[in-house]
């Protein structure tokens, strides 16, 4: 898949579309999901307790596959490390203007 510089979401209620665009304004990613899948998988990996600095895919995935996941990265250090992210990198946050935020940041 090519780079995508822009992402869209079209938030329906029950589905979100996903549009993304990379740097010449070319479509590179059309996706359909279902709303309560991707609202599993956030609650799931708000069992971490912190934010993630990474990417997640998931296919076909269920609790059991999110909480195997979120085990794994607790239980293995060698895909993480624990960092933070500073005040200069939240400044274009509204929700978080002047505090740090303690995130796992996966290792390449």
């Amino acid at each position: 898949m090519q780079q995508v510089t822009t992402l869209g979401i079209d938030a329906a209620k029950n589905l979100f579309q996903l549009h993304g665009v990379d740097a010449h304004g070319k479509v590179v990613l059309k996706k359909r999901l279902v709303r309560h899948k991707v609202l599993d998988l956030i609650g799931d990996l708000a069992l971490l307790g912190k934010q993630i600095l990474g990417n997640v895919v998931a296919d076909r995935a269920g609790h059991a596959m999110h909480t195997a996941l979120v085990s794994r990265i607790l239980r293995d250090r060698t895909f993480w490390e624990e960092t933070t992210i500073d005040d200069e990198a939240l400044s274009d946050s509204p929700a978080h203007p002047s505090e740090a935020i303690q995130a796992f940041k996966a290792l390449d």
